[in-house]
């Protein structure tokens, strides 16, 4: 039947959160985030930071994956 969820069908959740602040490129700021993002079991976070990275990236800190897409053509 349409719009409804077999009982052996298992529902899945992703949690995502928002965040803005001042800036990321201080000794621990990312970590902090990290730290946050585990706390509150988010699987995905917008982070809007006054300070823009100056260039697009995307790289990866242990079990965390960053992209950037707030520099020059982003």
């Amino acid at each position: 039947m349409f719009g409804r969820r077999l009982p052996s069908e298992k529902l899945s959740v992703m949690r995502i959160g928002t965040r803005n602040v001042r800036t990321l490129n201080e000794v621990d700021k990312l970590e902090n985030l990290k730290k946050e993002m585990k706390k509150l079991n988010l699987d995905i976070t917008e982070v809007s930071a006054a300070d823009k990275w100056p260039e697009n990236n995307d790289f990866c800190i242990r079990d965390y994956r960053m992209i950037n897409t707030a520099g020059k053509g982003g």
